[in-house]
C-alpha cells in the first residue's frame, strides 16, 4: 500500500524590537516575539499505529527581553541584559483518533488509586 500527501499548518508569528538612547552614554532596548503554529500531519494508515505523523498539535511561545547599555569610556562598556521566554508544546502524539489499544487487547488499565495503593487497598471491581 503506497500513499501521498502533505502535512498542513499554519504559523503565526511576529517580533518587536524597540531601541531608545537617552543620551551619549546610555542605550535601552525592548525586545518582544510571539509564536503560535498549529498543525496536522498526514495520516498515510488511517489509524493509530500511522507512523507517518506525531498526530495534530500546537505549539505557543513568547519571549521579553531587555537591554540596557552603558558606554563608561571607548574601551569599557557594561551590559546588563534580563529576559525570559516561555514556550508551550501540545501534540496528540500517534493517537489523534483518541484510540484506546490498551483495552481492545485486553490489557487492565491502571488507575491513578491503584498506584497509590497497590496491595493494601480493596477497590472495588
Amino acid at each position: 500500500m503506497f500513499g501521498s500527501g502533505s502535512n498542513r499548518g499554519s504559523a503565526d508569528k511576529f517580533d518587536i524590537k524597540v531601541d531608545h538612547r537617552f543620551n551619549e552614554k546610555n542605550l535601552v532596548s525592548v525586545k518582544f516575539s510571539y509564536e503560535y503554529d498549529h498543525g496536522k500531519g498526514l495520516d498515510c494508515f488511517k489509524n493509530f499505529t500511522d507512523p507517518c505523523s506525531g498526530g495534530p498539535g500546537w505549539t505557543n511561545a513568547h519571549l521579553f527581553a531587555i537591554n540596557d547599555t552603558h558606554t563608561f569610556s571607548p574601551s569599557l562598556l557594561l551590559n546588563v541584559t534580563f529576559g525570559f521566554t516561555r514556550g508551550v508544546w501540545h501534540l496528540d502524539a500517534y493517537n489523534p483518533q483518541g484510540f484506546r489499544i490498551l483495552s481492545q487487547i485486553r490489557i487492565p488499565i491502571v488507575s491513578p488509586e491503584q498506584r497509590v495503593c497497590g496491595r493494601s487497598c480493596h477497590l472495588p471491581q
